[in-house]
């Protein structure tokens, strides 16, 4: 009952935790690298992104341009993540996009760990 009363009370809601499939998450990644020039060459994004978020949902993933940035984001730092692990001499990395993301963005001057 506290609950519908905080939201008529214009109480923020939280956001619903949006699950990526496996297959969602390599279809995003292959956009991702089909648009990095674009992506670096733009301070801002938005439309990019919502490009991404179009064909993602043409291919029956709907997600919203703030959901594709929110996930690149989080792609991102998972594998800055795994390069830093990495060249503290630990095993190689296990999560199951790195080589696919390394393929792009290990070529980059921000991503050397050295």
């Amino acid at each position: 009952m506290a609950n519908s009363a905080d939201q008529a009370a214009g109480a923020p809601r939280k956001r619903q935790h949006l699950q990526w499939s496996e297959a969602d998450t390599r279809s995003l990644i292959r956009l991702w690298e089909d648009n990095l020039h674009s992506l670096r060459a733009q301070k801002h994004n938005d439309e990019v992104y919502a490009s991404i978020a179009a064909v993602l949902t043409s291919a029956g993933v709907s997600r919203t341009k703030d959901q594709v940035h929110t996930k690149i984001e989080n792609l991102t730092h998972t594998y800055r993540k795994c390069l830093k692990e990495k060249a503290t001499g630990s095993s190689p990395p296990n999560w199951p996009f790195f080589v696919e993301i390394h393929k792009f963005l290990g070529s980059l001057p921000v991503n050397d760990p050295s």
